[in-house]
């Protein structure tokens, strides 16, 4: 069975959602450091270095319309390692992780914004 996530990477590749779900995301240092070159210097609006509950430094970076700096046309450039809040996303395990395209079993929604076409 397809998970929610593989859903979801598919309405992207296919260019059927807006990338709501890809905002301002808190990147472990380590991830980011890693990737930062496929965002490319110039996206970036800002950058933060911030810590989470647990002391771990995040770093927080997004462009000027507050989106994730690892979206490239739309498709996210670093999906195999990105982060946890991104794998979780469309698990409806709270409101700001529910996806308006699928519901959690990979199905799509039927209202105006699943049914979109660019």
């Amino acid at each position: 069975m397809p998970t929610i996530n593989n859903k979801c990477k598919k309405l992207c590749e296919q260019g059927i959602c807006d990338n709501d779900c890809c905002g301002i995301v808190p990147f472990p240092v380590l991830t980011f450091n890693k990737y930062a070159y496929r965002a490319g210097v110039k996206k970036w609006q800002n950058l933060e270095v911030v810590e989470d509950k647990d002391h771990n430094k995040m770093i927080v970076a997004y462009t000027k319309d507050l989106k994730c700096i690892f979206l490239d046309k739309g498709i996210c450039s670093i999906y195999e390692d990105r982060p946890e809040v991104c794998q979780k996303f469309g698990d409806e395990s709270h409101e700001l992780l529910t996806c308006p395209y699928l519901t959690k079993e990979g199905k799509r929604k039927d209202d105006k914004k699943s049914n979109k076409t660019n």
